[in-house]
């Protein structure tokens, strides 16, 4: 006896039984039982849905949004942990407001100007009446004038910390002829001429003040550079760096950089022109214009599905029912984000046009089938129970498989993106269960006493006048779907030939990050940012990209030879920015080099040898570092790229290395390329460092490019786990693996469709359109559904292949189509957003929709009756033997 083939045979028919017990039994009974309870406590079941949303819209104003940084999409990787490692242990990345000085008359560093960028900055802070290098410098420490102000750096600074010292002056009190020497002394660093100008006594209180007169020549060197990064070489702009406290929260960033905005805007002047960027102020913007486009886009997709729905059903309670019902849907939704702590991001504009856009499909398919029943002559209630079982087990059914393809994001390693899927997935089962509840029991409250008629047309009707819009549509459906199948090859081969085009196309489609490319053209401080990172490449820490190296002691022979490979390998990189073909890094080895060229006795003083750094022992680099990590010139920038532990050993040394990408003005996939360019090339200047030491590349643009390369890998894995488990579920629900895979057809035809239309628009994947896979998946199988779950009803009912496909048609076509239309218009209405990646993101997935329409409608019924066809003339049946056998 063959064991295997009789276990087999078993597994199979418990298999079948089971599938068909829940496809025929549990699920349409289930939903006639609840049907039956909505009848018998309907205020009971409204009155609950109120308590929670009651409860839900009270947490919503403890939302908050988001901070708008790199960091807030930085996937789970080493590179992230890299970046965070060194805002640990070198301090968080500078949270700065930028104040661009332009010349309006003479030059940007004018005496006149000067004295008006001087006037501006003693509203934000007051320096101290000293300097760096002097050892006894003044005791009456920084003022902020503005609250959380660090530090400002600026030429009028260093210029007023000179006059106060040289002549007892603020610089607003010297004259044109002071300021200009002085500020020519810091552009030379020669400070000779200064010493000549000065009056005797002042001189002489110069000198007797503390000053290490054996180091004005690295002070000169240092001014000289440091003017470099501040002021243009034409003069004819600068920069005011005002540094906020790192650990600033972003409320409080974005209220500080408003207020130093105002102070800017009175502090006009007819020497120069100010203009501000920064991260707070551009997280306002972005807050702002956020705020003001959810607004307009929600009150305009409230309008325009309104208006489509009583265009259609010519009834007004339908339109509040179903309006009524997604706006309940948003409320728990934004409930849940408050309840579980979420902070608004900018992906999450997209919910609202999303629940709208899917949860009225749900509206329309219970609608429609409602109003069916009525025109068969039903009572409300009997319409009611036939509605709920018959379209709740399709619209369960494709809420399962869209809630699937939303959790499929849990797949990324970036936060946001995963977030955004648990809560899109959340939303859609919100929107089915308020559906098949709340709405169900308004209706039934609102026509349970009518006639079918009055049910149907309103009170006011006593006969049937006319058909309705959807009934109407249903027979255009069902006389358009005929004629393609008349010419079923014909469209296929059409249907062929565009999707391999499409698919050539989807293939170059590339992938970007870039936060700047949310802002609408003629945002003022993105503007300011532009021209601040053209101007002035090496003032901020935007284009400065690290290799951080971590060990137990880093003052070792074989660390300082690695930081000297790699900045000689540095020198053929394509991006790394160079000043005489060197390229500009900062690293311990660097500063130890200049110190000890800048001091020749600085080796018999310490009492080490006059070797390079790299050929030094142990002992001495020791030596040599801790002196120069307690110096008054070399400590603060050593320990910008040195970090010693509570026990004195240096476990953590940083090289930081400018790039000028932001400088060369490269965008989108340019950017995005040269971000991969300049990852490669920084990870092939590492070097060896010794056994126990490791490099890691990461900084702004390396975290920009692992958020691409992240979310490219998500797109590919999201979109294949999707795939995979929808055709489980769909060859579970229908009980057949043929048909399962046949419903992720138009699926498949429109992903591949909307990613060619995406590369024929010139559009790329960024941190809003890289989940378009997999929301095809989502919104377009929903439809196939739709339309299987009623060829099935007819096939098995009839046995005809043909018949089955056009009363599928006929029946879903007008509903699919009206839900289609809304759908469309809910995301179609982003083209009003004023951020570009939101007015993509609402044209794709506008035209996703029509294009999962259309294969729904038009392709799929064409598979369906071939396979019906070809499983009539295998079997002699259809769907199931049972019912051939009743016919």
């Amino acid at each position: 006896m063959n064991y295997a083939k009789i276990r087999a045979a078993i597994v199979f028919r418990l298999y079948s039984t089971s599938n068909k017990y829940i496809s025929y039994c549990l699920l349409p009974k289930m939903f006639e039982k609840l049907s039956r309870l909505i009848q018998k406590k309907p205020f009971a079941v409204v009155a609950i849905i109120a308590l929670i949303t009651i409860i839900f819209g009270a947490l919503i104003p403890g939302i908050e949004m988001a901070p708008f940084d790199v960091e807030s999409f930085t996937p789970d990787d080493d590179i992230t942990a890299a970046q965070f490692e060194i805002m640990d242990k070198f301090g968080k990345m500078p949270v700065s407001v930028i104040i661009l000085v332009e010349k309006d008359r003479e030059s940007a560093v004018s005496p006149p100007a000067l004295r008006a960028q001087f006037n501006f900055t003693k509203q934000i802070y007051e320096a101290p009446a000293g300097l760096s290098f002097m050892k006894t410098p003044s005791k009456s420490g920084a003022v902020p004038k503005v609250e959380y102000v660090e530090n400002v750096l600026s030429v009028v600074s260093f210029i007023n910390s000179f006059t106060q010292i040289l002549y007892g002056q603020s610089l607003s009190e010297c004259n044109d002829a002071q300021i200009e020497l002085v500020y020519n002394s810091l552009k030379t660093g020669d400070f000779s001429g200064l010493m000549r100008s000065m009056p005797p006594e002042k001189l002489s209180e110069f000198v007797n003040s503390g000053i290490d007169m054996s180091e004005m020549q690295t002070i000169g060197a240092k001014m000289r550079e440091t003017l470099k990064m501040l002021v243009t070489p034409d003069e004819d702009a600068t920069i005011i760096i005002i540094n906020l406290d790192p650990d600033i929260t972003p409320p409080i960033l974005i209220d500080i950089s408003k207020e130093i905005v105002h102070i800017m805007e009175n502090s006009r002047s007819e020497s120069v022109k100010f203009s501000a960027s920064g991260t707070g102020i551009m997280a306002n913007e972005v807050n702002e214009l956020t705020k003001d486009s959810n607004k307009i886009i929600a009150i305009s997709i409230f309008i325009i599905i309104a208006g489509i729905l009583l265009i259609s059903f010519k009834k007004f309670s339908y339109v509040i029912i179903s309006l009524g019902g997604l706006l309940i849907a948003i409320i728990w939704l934004f409930g849940t984000m408050a309840l579980v702590g979420l902070d608004f991001n900018i992906m999450y504009m997209a919910f609202i046009p999303l629940l709208m856009g899917l949860g009225v499909d749900f509206s329309v398919h219970l609608f429609h089938n409602y109003r069916s029943e009525l025109r068969k002559g039903n009572d409300p209630a009997q319409a009611i129970v036939a509605s709920i079982r018959d379209v709740g087990t399709a619209m369960f059914l494709a809420t399962i498989t869209t809630a699937i393809s939303f959790l499929t994001f849990l797949t990324a390693n970036i936060p946001p993106i995963r977030f955004f899927g648990v809560l899109s997935a959340l939303g859609i089962v919100y929107a089915f269960i308020i559906t098949i509840t709340l709405q169900t029991g308004v209706m039934y409250l609102l026509d349970k006493n009518r006639s079918p008629d009055q049910a149907f047309y309103g009170k006011k009707h006593k006969t049937r006048k006319k058909e309705g819009t959807l009934f109407l549509l249903d027979i255009a459906m069902e006389r358009s779907a005929h004629l393609v199948s008349k010419h079923s090859k014909k469209v296929l081969c059409v249907v062929g030939v565009v999707t391999i085009l499409m698919v050539l196309g989807a293939g170059n489609i590339s992938t970007t990050f870039n936060l700047e490319e949310f802002f609408p053209e003629g945002v003022e401080s993105i503007q300011t940012l532009e021209k601040i990172q053209q101007e002035f490449p090496f003032a901020g820490m935007n284009d400065q990209d690290y290799i951080l190296l971590k060990g137990q002691d880093l003052t070792t022979p074989e660390v300082m030879a690695g930081i000297a490979a790699t900045l000689k390998n540095a020198e053929n990189d394509k991006l790394v920015l160079k000043e005489d073909g060197i390229p500009i890094v900062k690293s311990p080895l660097s500063i130890a080099n200049a110190a000890l060229s800048l001091d020749k006795g600085l080796t018999t003083k310490l009492g080490i040898s006059t070797l390079a750094i790299s050929e030094m022992d142990h002992n001495e680099l020791k030596t040599l570092f801790d002196h120069l990590y307690a110096n008054v010139t070399y400590g603060k920038d050593l320990k910008t790229v040195l970090h010693r532990d509570d026990v004195g050993n240096y476990d953590a040394a940083l090289i930081r290395i400018h790039s000028n990408l932001m400088s060369a003005g490269r965008a989108g996939a340019d950017l995005a390329a040269d971000m991969k360019i300049l990852s490669e090339e920084m990870n092939g200047d590492l070097s060896y460092y010794g056994e126990e030491v490791e490099g890691i590349v990461t900084g702004p643009h390396i975290l920009m490019h692992s958020v691409t390369s992240a979310m490219t890998a998500s797109q590919i894995r999201s979109t294949i786990i999707c795939l995979l488990i929808s055709a489980i579920v769909a060859m579970i629900a229908f009980r057949n693996v043929i048909l399962g895979l046949i419903t992720l057809v138009p699926v498949g035809l429109a992903i591949s469709w909307i990613m060619g239309t995406m590369y024929l628009l010139g559009y790329s994947l960024n941190i809003m359109t890289i989940t378009v896979t997999t929301l095809t998946i989502g919104l377009g199988i929903a439809y196939a559904i739709h339309v299987i779950q009623r060829f099935r009803l007819v096939a098995d009912r009839t046995g005809d292949a043909m018949e089955a496909t056009m009363e599928a048609v006929k029946h879903s076509g007008g509903a699919l189509f009206l839900a289609g239309i809304t759908t469309i218009a809910g995301f179609g209405i982003l083209v009003i957003s004023p951020m570009p990646p939101m007015k993509e993101f609402g044209i794709i997935l506008a035209t996703t929709i029509f294009y999962s329409f259309m294969s729904a409608i038009y392709i799929l019924p064409i598979l369906l009756m071939y396979w019906g066809e070809y499983r009539k003339r295998k079997n002699g049946w259809i769907i199931s033997s049972q019912s051939a056998n009743k016919r």
